[in-house]
């Protein structure tokens, strides 16, 4: 039987041991996998959420202010990642090597934790599964947040409970400001600050000390770490909410009409979230309807997902058990990177992590700790704490979308209590108590058959093709790397995989591109525009080459019937504009991009782009009418400011010129383009002096910026003119 016995009750020397066991063996397989993933060909192609945490990084080293860029994403991620950059050297191997050791640490957390309730071998075995838990050991490896929130959460709830044992309000400090950091990586952290104060003041104590005060100390700890994120927000993105952007973002991504409960798509926008900063601010501004500046955008977006529950119960519920079928299915539903197939092509972890019937380690470990429940509740006391961390899990993914990575948060109480189902279930049947023995195996057998059976369930299995969506993976990353001979052959194993592979298709017609192998190109793009005739990619891609075979009939045709077929397929507007501007038909291109505006009232781009080719024309009043039309709707837009600045310039209103030239130079600081606008308009108004001085600036932050040579020239020249 399983007993519980408190971390005071086991000597400090067994403790130390079984700790450091358990973080030599996590370190040892996290480093294994670390090492072979790093001479991979896939380990410096970065994608989607990866890509945009190194971005910023980046961003950090360059010693660029950020801007509203970090109200999309939680900041200490990327801080993180551009601390261990600046410190270490500039190999991303470096933050990967390091989240090892949180990882290895985060098992230890757990032995640790577990200890507080349980005897030494549960414990013992919960750091083991944790150690080995394949998921875990796969994300260590990837430049996420998830293993750093993890050792956060886990710091929070060891630290409250050695407060709890030892009543040393330093121990409840160190957890606020454990907390304040996991805050900072992830806002769903800030559920868990609720769970804690309810715990803080519902939890049983001899020791009658004020819970205020406990409480108290522990929003100091909060407070003196997260104060300083929240100000960087409202400085540069003017969030007076901390996280509404971003917790506005994922409700409304996860809570709308074509929302599918493991995908992210925001309401009324037809691409993905999470690529970069510019297609988040692109996929903003579609979903705005020209009512909210960017900063508020995420109160506009909670809106939205509130809305949706409220005007449509049933499908809003019908959503919800979708959602909890994603939660307790075996099958990771990874997003974006294909999770199997990697673990699959691993040593390590294909003996760690793979689903085959049934889905390992979490098919196992969920149905293990379900046995929990039919067991005496002498087992489990005391563990609010455990409880409101698995339950802020199930909260956050209910209200969001799951994913593996989001899953992985609230798997550590899980393991605990998986570990201690075990041996609840081995004790029983050493001790002869066969007839709980086997009511318990049969709650085991049938949360296994549950968990692992809901993939069978028609509409709601995420599986797919996982050798096809591999081999298409690392063929794109060949082709990043102008591999191309090697990435063909991956795709062409991918099509044998799976014939019907849009992605493949993609992908080969865009090595046949770059090759000038146009008929094949067009080929797959059409064979990928067929296969998945939602997508706008391959009808792009087709467009761009027949402009590029100088097929202008055929490609006039091909965008009035896409035009026809959809007037929303923006991209298509777009694209029959600019034929017409090409040929100076001006007029006509701006009568295209009206018409696009009119059939799709959220393209607010189709007025910038119509300015934009009254400004080719030369047409400035009509220019000049366009972008502040544009600018009422999108006020914080960067190139319509710069943009109208040039009209003023060229109709010499040098004042409001440069009133606009300003304010997108303060909206980014870091733009060259903004002090080579002020260069410009300077040297017009005849301010040589300062002109120069804006190009100096326009080096200092890209040496390599194109113009400026000329543009000193063209000053230097002018002032000797005027002095002679």
């Amino acid at each position: 039987m399983a007993k519980k016995a408190n971390s005071t009750e086991v000597p400090l020397d067994k403790r130390l041991i079984w700790s450091g066991i358990i973080i030599v063996l996590a370190l040892a397989v996290r480093l294994v996998f670390l090492f072979n993933t790093s001479e991979s060909t896939v380990f410096g192609f970065l994608s989607y959420d990866r890509l945009y945490y190194e971005q910023i990084a980046q961003q950090f080293l360059a010693g660029q202010p950020f801007g509203p860029e970090i109200l999309f994403k939680p900041q200490l991620y990327p801080l993180y990642v551009g601390v261990v950059l600046q410190l270490l050297g500039r190999d991303l191997f470096l933050p990967l090597l390091i989240q090892g050791f949180l990882g290895a640490f985060s098992c230890a957390l757990v032995f640790l934790i577990a200890l507080r309730f349980y005897s030494l071998k549960i414990s013992a075995t919960a750091g083991i599964i944790t150690a080995l838990y394949g998921t875990l050991i796969y994300y260590s490896g990837e430049l996420l947040p998830v293993t750093l929130l993890i050792f956060l959460n886990l710091s929070v709830i060891y630290l409250l409970l050695r407060y709890n044992d030892t009543r040393n309000l330093w121990y409840a400090f160190f957890a606020g400001l454990s907390l304040g950091f996991a805050v900072a990586a992830g806002p769903s952290s800030l559920l868990l600050l609720a769970a804690i104060l309810v715990w803080i003041f519902r939890r049983r104590s001899k020791r009658k000390l004020p819970r205020g005060k406990e409480a108290a100390i522990v929003l100091v700890g909060v407070m003196l770490v997260f104060t300083p994120f929240w100000l960087r927000a409202l400085t540069n993105g003017g969030e007076e909410v901390p996280y509404a952007t971003h917790i506005g973002l994922t409700l409304a991504a996860g809570n709308n009409i074509d929302a599918r409960g493991n995908t992210i798509n925001l309401p009324r926008t037809i691409a993905p979230t999470g690529f970069d900063y510019d297609e988040m601010v692109e996929l903003a501004q579609r979903a705005n309807l020209g009512e909210r500046p960017l900063d508020q955008l995420g109160s506009l977006w909670t809106g939205q997902a509130i809305g949706f529950a409220l005007h449509t119960p049933g499908k809003w519920l019908l959503l919800e058990l979708r959602k909890l079928g994603y939660i307790f299915m075996g099958y990771e539903n990874w997003r974006h990177k294909p999770l199997y197939y990697f673990s699959s092509h691993s040593d390590l972890l294909g003996f760690l992590l793979w689903d085959n019937l049934i889905s390992f380690p979490f098919g196992v470990i969920l149905p293990l700790a379900l046995i929990l429940l039919f067991a005496p509740r002498s087992e489990k006391p005391g563990q609010g704490l455990l409880l409101g961390y698995a339950a802020v899990g199930v909260i956050v993914l209910l209200a969001s979308y799951v994913v593996e990575g989001q899953r992985l948060i609230f798997i550590p109480p899980v393991i605990i209590w998986a570990a201690a189902g075990l041996w609840t279930l081995i004790d029983s049947y050493r001790e002869k108590q066969f007839k709980r023995f086997y009511k318990l195996a049969v709650v085991f057998v049938v949360a296994l058959g549950v968990s692992n059976g809901l993939t069978a369930i028609p509409g709601l299995s995420p599986r797919v093709i996982d050798e096809a969506v591999g081999e298409v993976y690392i063929a794109n990353a060949l082709i990043s790397l102008e591999q191309y001979p090697e990435a063909e052959q991956r795709l062409q194993r991918a099509l044998r995989y799976d014939s019907r592979s849009a992605s493949a298709n993609m992908a080969l017609a865009t090595i046949y591109s770059r090759r000038g192998q146009i008929e094949e190109a067009m080929k797959s793009y059409r064979r990928a525009s067929h296969l998945s005739p939602e997508s706008q990619l391959p009808k792009q891609a087709i467009a761009n080459l027949l402009q590029q075979m100088n097929k202008l009939e055929e490609l006039n045709h091909y965008i009035v019937g896409i035009i026809r077929e959809n007037p929303k397929e923006n991209w298509a507007q777009q694209f029959y504009a600019d034929m017409h501007a090409r040929i100076g038909e001006y007029m006509q291109a701006a009568d295209i991009l009206e018409r696009a505006y009119q059939a799709d009232s959220t393209y607010f781009d189709a007025i910038l782009l119509k300015a934009n080719v009254y400004i080719q024309a030369d047409m400035r009043v009509e220019a000049e009418k366009e972008l502040n039309r544009f600018l009422e709707f999108m006020p914080n837009s960067i190139e319509a400011h710069a943009n109208l600045g040039q009209v003023y310039a060229r109709q010499q209103r040098y004042d409001l010129a440069l009133k606009q030239f300003t304010a997108a130079r303060d909206a980014q600081p870091w733009n060259p383009a903004a002090y080579f606008n002020l260069a410009t308009l300077s040297y017009q108004m005849g301010q040589f002096n300062r002109a120069h001085a804006y190009l100096d600036t326009v080096l200092i932050i890209n040496p390599d910026f194109p113009s400026v040579d000329v543009m000193r020239a063209k000053i230097d020249s002018t002032q000797a003119a005027f002095k002679n």
